[in-house]
């Protein structure tokens, strides 16, 4: 279970995601040498103009396609199977690039047979365990090639789980149940994180949420849809926003609240009261949990006037709170034959259970009308299957409807660390120059990384701009030193990368010795010897979070969580959405 109150503060959550295996460069995007998908989620950005790759002309999933301009080709492992979403960012009126995902890289004739989906935007599969691979190709010859930015993330029985917003984060997960297949998302938001607040929205007249959430000033960094709705989409649920009331419920019924001071509350609110306890609140239909009780059964819910049919599973929406004052936010899809939906006492079940761990929650308008929106989910921000699409899950994430009310989740950007996609050689022959050329990514696209030397032999340089590591040995080089370089963005987050370097024939004195070949730190930068984690805690002014040497160790945003391997240290923020 994600502690999302540790995540959002000290970054030291992880992602794991079986890599393809990380070798001396990501790999140059060809059939042959495929660019090494680290981690999901991944986001970076590329450009088919001049790629080296271009002996795809068509796939097998669209034959009549002509994909004739170059491409650029990434592997990516799953450990267990899972539904795989790319989606890129890049076509204009002179850019044409489409995205294909496929299970194997066999071309027959310029044709790759083993394609899963191929699309103008966004592709989603349906995919085993193992190696697969995206590759995005450029349309109709070489002349509409361009730049692109590419998301990649898999969904499967694991919570996948990504920071869209500083102290917000998204989840999602695909499993069954006793009702049958579920497809589960939700948003978890720690208030006490600055920036971070709820907002009660009812749009003027009926609009999508991606319709609200895309218009809004300030964007939020997520929505889910609220109020039920009559004719022209008035609420007829309460809707209370800044202590102002907006429309009251029709009935007695269940709502969520906000009191003045942030304190989260759940109660059956009477029709046509204001419930003057909550200075922001949304009325719904069902109150799952109250004071840590789950309320469960039909007597239950025909106390709030809710029928049969209601009680029965359905797409929902939710929204609660945990123990800790964590505010959750979830939709469960439904009316699909990969998305059973939960009636109201399994929903209850749920959100009590450690999967979510609700305190308090109150069930919201479902069925048709269940949406969520996260910038990172899709093209169009639509993170789920809304059930007006019909039977099958629409790659485009359509079928949203018009909403009589939202929920907003607000919070501050989330600045991403850098992330090591190479690892460094870890011997040299006395008498040799050893070499490293890393390389990172950042998964804000637009940041420029920079590489500092934390810790090595005095005379070890590093290119600040490429990474470059270069150290000129010797016999009197010692037989082991211990190097650690840092990967910083311009906005100051960073990822440390740390390691033991033999010299094979050094028989020098050690770093540690007293002897003149001394190590070099970078002012301010302390790498403890048993972690990979460079910390800056006391120079930038931060106190430690527990041991200043673990990822996460600092309680500020400077500190530098490991990012070594199948582990993305990740957590508090999101990514602004590009246009």
């Amino acid at each position: 279970m994600l502690d999302v109150r540790r995540a959002t503060r000290s970054l030291a959550v992880v992602i794991a995601l079986a890599p393809v295996g990380v070798a001396a460069a990501p790999g140059a995007g060809t059939i042959e040498d495929p660019i090494r998908v680290d981690a999901f989620p991944y986001i970076v950005a590329g450009d088919t103009t001049g790629a080296a790759s271009n002996v795809i002309d068509s796939y097998a999933c669209a034959p009549t396609l002509p994909q004739t301009g170059p491409e650029i080709v990434y592997a990516f492992e799953l450990d267990a199977p899972a539904k795989v979403t790319a989606w890129i960012e890049g076509d204009t009126a002179t850019v044409d690039i489409d995205v294909h995902l496929l299970t194997g890289l066999q071309v027959v004739d310029a044709e790759a047979v083993e394609c899963a989906f191929r699309a103008d935007r966004i592709a989603e599969a349906d995919m085993p365990a193992g190696t697969h691979y995206v590759v995005v190709d450029t349309y109709a010859g070489p002349e509409q090639a361009g730049p692109f930015v590419l998301h990649l993330h898999a969904i499967g029985d694991a919570w996948f789980e990504m920071p869209i917003g500083e102290g917000v984060v998204w989840r999602a997960r695909r499993f069954a149940d006793l009702s049958g297949p579920q497809v589960v998302h939700e948003i978890v938001a720690d208030p006490s994180v600055p920036g971070v607040s709820m907002e009660v929205v009812q749009p003027p007249s009926c609009q999508t949420l991606a319709t609200m959430a895309g218009a809004a000033e300030p964007q939020p960094v997520a929505a889910v849809n609220s109020s039920f709705f009559a004719s022209g989409c008035a609420s007829v649920s309460l809707m209370k926003a800044d202590g102002t009331l907006l429309s009251t419920n029709a009935a007695n019924r269940a709502a969520f609240g906000l009191a003045s001071d942030g304190t989260p509350m759940a109660a059956v609110v009477a029709s046509g009261a204001n419930w003057p306890e909550a200075h922001h609140a949304q009325g719904g239909a069902g109150l799952l949990m109250s004071a840590g009780t789950v309320h469960q059964g039909s007597e239950h819910w025909a106390a709030e006037g809710l029928a049969a049919g209601f009680q029965g599973p359905h797409p929902r929406t939710w929204v609660g709170h945990d123990p800790d004052g964590l505010l959750r936010f979830g939709t469960v899809d439904g009316r699909r034959l990969n998305a059973a939906g939960m009636s109201l006492d399994t929903l209850a079940t749920f959100v009590a259970s450690d999967h979510v761990g609700t305190h308090e929650a109150v069930n919201l308008d479902g069925g048709g009308s269940t949406t969520m929106w996260v910038p990172a989910a899709s093209p169009s921000g639509v993170a789920n299957y809304p059930s007006d699409a019909g039977m099958l899950e629409l790659a485009d994430h359509g079928g949203s409807r018009g909403l009589g009310g939202a929920l907003f989740i607000h919070a501050n950007p989330y600045n991403f660390p850098p992330r090591f996609q190479t690892e460094p050689p870890t011997s040299v022959q006395a008498g040799t120059t050893y070499l490293y050329q890393p390389h990172a990514i950042d998964l804000d696209v637009d940041d420029t990384i920079t590489f500092v030397l934390a810790q090595g032999p005095a005379d070890m340089s590093i290119d600040p701009q490429t990474g470059r590591t270069t150290w000129d040995t010797s016999v009197e080089s010692p037989p082991a030193v211990e190097v650690a370089i840092v990967a910083r963005d311009q906005r100051g987050a960073e990822t440390s990368q740390a390691w033991t370097l033999t010299v094979i024939g050094g028989m020098g004195p050690s770093n540690d010795s007293d002897g003149d070949d001394e190590p070099t730190t970078e002012p301010g930068v302390t790498v403890d010897e048993e972690t990979t984690a460079a910390t800056g805690c006391e120079s930038a002014g931060c106190e430690p979070a527990g041991d200043a040497s673990q990822p996460g160790g600092c309680s500020c945003r400077s500190s530098s969580p490991a990012s070594l391997w199948v582990f993305l240290v990740v957590f508090a923020g999101v990514r602004r959405r590009r246009r």
